[in-house]
């Protein structure tokens, strides 16, 4: 008998031991952080750092609970958010430009980490226990001279604009009292929506009109006989910009902007927004977490969107509903996802969407994206295209990539990379074609094939 009380108080103690929260050591923390920035900025563009260095740490904490810390590189080279305790996901969120500042806050980020800090709390109060996956990532990344496994996928950022809300892009809003510069910002779903449609440079003129009423005032757009001028959008507003000002104004008129001079705001209308304006096909489609039937699949889809080249609208929630731009990722299931979040770049980064722990799953079901978002004449009749009708091979390549067509036709073929940057492009009259693909660097690309109205896109590794 006593044999059997000794043998319960054993799995009962170790028990315990599973289920409790331990608060991560800085050393190990930093370790973690060193090791995941090394293997990450190694992934996006094959730069080695030999050398991490971080400045003093900062400790966030929620209820009173240390819940996490940021790692600042010094240099402005970014930062690295690790949880400070061991019964959650390690890596939450880095950058690699930048520094985190308690004192220099936005609101779609500021919530998002808050959200963080609420999953984190809520695990240690709990005692909520760490599963395996968790296990393993403390064990991989908290390893001196970790090795960094064969390949880290890496798509994107896609945006090259880190465009604002204040003065100069809010220049056609609202006037408001102790609005930026005298007037109402842009809103987060106008930045957020401008800068999609500046990526794809579309459309060059919109379609028909809109008008509302707002503060007694009948606010007006004409998108029919409006030229968007692309071309005289930087990829950032220092100074007066009438063209990036116009289409931060068309896209508040669009989606029944609620300006104000604190903040303006929308609801999540791009889906048909876009299609009834701007000419967007209208495959485009929310793709609302909380309806999806389990994270695997709901990630998955926001990284194919990634892969075919079409950064999404994105929404997460806090003490208000903030929209922004998801445009990259890092890894596979669970990923890492780039965000834009429409403020002038400040904390633009990588960013982790799953729930902490198995217990905080309701914590992330406000999230969503709009995905397909692309011009009406590049859908691919998104019934999606037969895969027989464009065979890629070899794939992975390296020297020479073939194509096979099931029509015969003439055929625009373009490589882009994951930055959506032109590669190579060559016109195929064939049922057959072969590329020469030597000059490029190894990674991951994405062939788009234009035949007709019909586009198809397949990926293609190159080593």
């Amino acid at each position: 008998m006593k044999a059997k009380r000794t043998l319960l108080v054993l799995v009962l103690s170790g028990l315990m031991q599973i289920a409790l929260a331990v608060q991560v050591p800085l050393p190990t923390a930093a370790l973690v952080a060193e090791n995941i920035y090394r293997e990450r900025i190694s992934a996006l563009n094959g730069t080695v750092a030999d050398q991490v260095s971080f400045g003093p740490v900062i400790t966030l904490t929620e209820d009173n609970v240390p819940v996490i810390y940021v790692f600042n590189l010094l240099d402005g080279m970014g930062f690295v958010m690790i949880a400070a305790h061991d019964n959650v996901h390690p890596v939450l969120a880095y950058t690699f430009n930048g520094t985190f500042s308690e004192h220099e806050q936005q609101p779609a980020f500021s919530d998002w980490i808050k959200n963080y800090r609420e999953q984190i709390a809520y695990c240690v109060q709990n005692d909520l226990p760490a599963d395996e996956s968790i296990n393993k990532e403390w064990e991989l990344y908290g390893t001196e001279n970790k090795l960094s496994p064969p390949q880290v996928q890496s798509v994107g950022p896609l945006l090259t604009t880190t465009w604002n809300q204040g003065c100069n892009y809010n220049a056609q809003c609202p006037v408001v009292t102790g609005g930026q510069c005298g007037k109402a910002w842009t809103g987060c779903g106008a930045t957020a929506m401008a800068q999609v449609m500046k990526y794809h440079n579309h459309p060059l003129t919109g379609t028909g009109s809109h008008s509302y009423s707002w503060s007694s005032q009948l606010l007006s757009a004409n998108f029919g006989a409006t030229t968007y001028n692309w071309s005289n959008m930087p990829n950032n507003v220092t100074s007066a910009n009438t063209d990036v000002a116009q289409l931060m104004y068309h896209c508040g008129v669009a989606l029944d902007m609620n300006y104000g001079a604190s903040g303006s705001y929308c609801s999540f209308d791009f889906s048909y927004i876009m299609p009834q304006y701007f000419g967007y096909a209208a495959t485009a489609q929310n793709w609302l977490k909380l309806f999806v039937p389990n994270d695997t699949t709901y990630q998955d889809r926001l990284a194919a969107e990634l892969d075919s080249l079409r950064p999404m609208p994105y929404k997460g929630s806090g003490s208000g509903t903030h929209f922004f731009v998801c445009d990259g990722y890092q890894n596979s299931y669970p990923y890492h996802f780039h965000f834009n979040w429409g403020w002038g770049g400040l904390y633009d980064g990588y960013f982790y969407i799953s729930a902490l722990n198995p217990g905080t799953y309701s914590f992330t079901n406000s999230q969503g994206a709009v995905i397909r978002v692309m011009p009406a004449q590049l859908t691919t009749s998104l019934a999606e295209p037969e895969p027989s009708a464009v065979q890629v091979y070899p794939n992975p390549a390296s020297e020479t990539v073939f194509l096979t067509f099931e029509n015969t036709g003439r055929a625009l073929v373009t490589v882009y990379d994951v930055a959506g940057r032109e590669a190579l492009t060559a016109e195929v009259t064939a049922s057959e074609a072969g590329l020469n693909i030597s000059n490029l660097s190894p990674g991951i690309y994405m062939i788009r094939v234009k035949t007709g109205s019909a586009v198809i896109s397949k990926k293609l590794a190159v080593h």
